[in-house]
C-alpha cells in the first residue's frame, strides 16, 4: 500500500497486483508473487536510489510551471507527458495500460468538476504519482480533504489549491533528496 497506493488491487496502472491477489494460489505464494512483482517494478522503475524518481519529480515540478494546452486529444497529450516526466514508469506499465489509467483519470477529473485541461492532467499526474485511488486514499489525506472542502464552493478554486499543496509536496520531496543533502 505504501508503494502503490491504497488501492493497488483495484489500480489501472497495477492490473498484476490484483490478480495476483485474487489468484488460487495459497497466501504465501501470492505474498511472494507480490514481493517478486514489487522488487522487479522498483528495481527497473524506480532504479538505483530512486534516481528515476527524483528526476521525474523534478520534472513533474517543471511541469507544474508550465501551460498545458494540448493541440490535440486531451487523453493522448497527458499519457504524452507522462512519458517524458517518467520515461521508466510508462515503458514498465506500458502504453495500453498509461492509457487505461489516463481515461480513468479523466473520469475522476470529470466527477469532480475539473473540465479544464490543465486541471485534468493535475488529476491524472496525481493517480500516476500516487496510485488512482489518491482522491480517496488515507495515505494522502490532504488531497481528499482538499477535495472535500465544503468553504471552497467552485471547481477552478479547488483545481489551483490542490495544484498548489502538490506543488508544495513535491517541494518537500526534493528538498529532502539524498543527492541535494549536504
Amino acid at each position: 500500500m505504501f508503494l502503490f497506493g491504497s488501492h493497488f488491487a483495484e489500480d489501472p496502472q497495477y492490473p498484476q497486483l490484483g490478480e495476483i491477489l485474487r489468484s488460487e494460489h495459497q497466501e504465501m505464494s501470492r505474498a511472494q508473487d507480490l514481493h517478486e512483482w514489487a522488487n522487479d517494478y522498483l528495481d527497473i522503475v524506480h532504479g538505483r536510489d530512486n534516481i528515476n524518481v527524483y528526476r521525474a519529480l523534478g520534472l513533474l515540478q517543471k511541469l507544474a510551471g508550465e501551460r498545458f494546452e494540448p493541440a490535440s486529444d486531451v487523453g493522448d497529450a497527458i499519457a504524452a507527458e507522462l512519458a517524458r516526466v517518467f520515461p521508466e514508469k510508462c515503458d514498465y506499465l506500458g502504453a495500453e495500460t498509461v492509457g487505461r489509467l489516463t481515461e480513468a483519470g479523466l473520469r475522476e477529473a470529470r466527477d469532480l468538476g475539473f473540465f479544464a485541461p490543465r486541471q485534468q492532467v493535475l488529476i491524472v499526474a496525481l493517480m500516476f504519482a500516487f496510485g488512482a485511488g489518491c482522491t480517496r486514499d488515507p495515505l494522502y489525506p490532504w488531497i481528499s480533504r482538499l477535495l472535500q472542502d465544503p468553504r471552497i464552493v467552485d471547481a477552478p478554486t479547488r483545481a489551483r489549491r490542490l495544484e498548489r499543496r502538490a506543488v508544495t509536496w513535491l517541494g518537500h520531496v526534493l528538498a529532502a533528496a539524498p543527492e541535494r543533502r549536504p
